[in-house]
């Protein structure tokens, strides 16, 4: 989805994964960021 493909095209690609495989990952995603800390570094 960040290289632009929408679900639709994800399935066409990859007839292994569903739906919830695909939410699952997004899920993931969102949950990682959302602990992410981020330490700006002083030039």
């Amino acid at each position: 989805m960040a290289s632009g493909m929408n679900e639709a095209e994800i399935l066409r690609e990859y007839p292994h994964l569903g739906r919830g495989d695909i939410r699952a990952a997004l899920q993931y995603a969102s949950n990682v960021l959302r602990q992410e800390e981020v330490i700006p570094i002083e030039a």
